[in-house]
């Protein structure tokens, strides 16, 4: 799994976050503050929080705000079907509830997962429609420099190296490569190693 670095502001702003939802007047749980809140830290179409009670598959509560339009209806069945295709379906289950943050690429690569019945069964649509509002922020977004060096590391963090093995290809140290990716994200305006490279390298993602 791989592993982010905060910048204080970023540390700031998710406090912000969490401070609004717990000042929230409302009886909804998680508030939808909290939602939108993500919805500012990470761009996104959908910020969702759902449980469910998975011996009897009844749903104990559901919220989402949308940010790219409305979502299709999806085949619950069918993610009943093929969810234990996925690694981090499964450590989902086993954990409990202690599950460290993490994202469905850092279990298993885009295109093995597009590969599965759990992607062309249940996911196609949400994809699909994230490929068009993705598409679309691409033409809008200005172009971004990056330095020789820059866009070394990130072709090196597309191909799934570590920092330390990035900075034993390069020859540097491993706080020159994340200083390198501090640069990179702040440039692109994104937070993360994935986001950074699906920004640079929309076709890879």
């Amino acid at each position: 799994m791989s592993r982010h670095s905060l910048t204080e502001r970023h540390m700031r702003a998710m406090l912000d976050v969490i401070d609004e939802a717990r000042h929230s007047t409302t009886d909804e749980v998680p508030p939808l503050s909290l939602l939108e809140g993500l919805g500012r830290l990470i761009p996104c179409d959908l910020a969702e929080f759902s449980e469910v009670d998975l011996p009897t598959r009844s749903p104990l509560g559901d919220q989402a705000v949308e940010y790219g339009g409305h979502y299709p209806l999806v085949d619950d069945e069918a993610w009943w079907r093929f969810k234990h295709q996925h690694p981090h379906c499964v450590a989902v289950e086993r954990s409990h509830g202690d599950l460290a943050v993490s994202q469905l690429s850092d279990h298993l690569p885009t295109r093995e997962f597009r590969n599965l019945a759990l992607f062309s069964e249940y996911m196609r649509p949400f994809t699909t429609m994230y490929d068009i509002y993705r598409e679309a922020a691409r033409r809008r977004q200005t172009p971004v420099r990056l330095t020789l060096r820059e866009l070394d590391v990130m072709r090196a963090v597309a191909k799934g190296l570590s920092n330390g093995a990035i900075a034993g290809q390069l020859v540097v140290e491993p706080s020159t490569v994340r200083k390198h990716l501090e640069n990179v994200y702040r440039k692109l305006g994104v937070s993360s190693r994935t986001a950074a490279v699906a920004r640079l390298f929309p076709e890879t993602s």
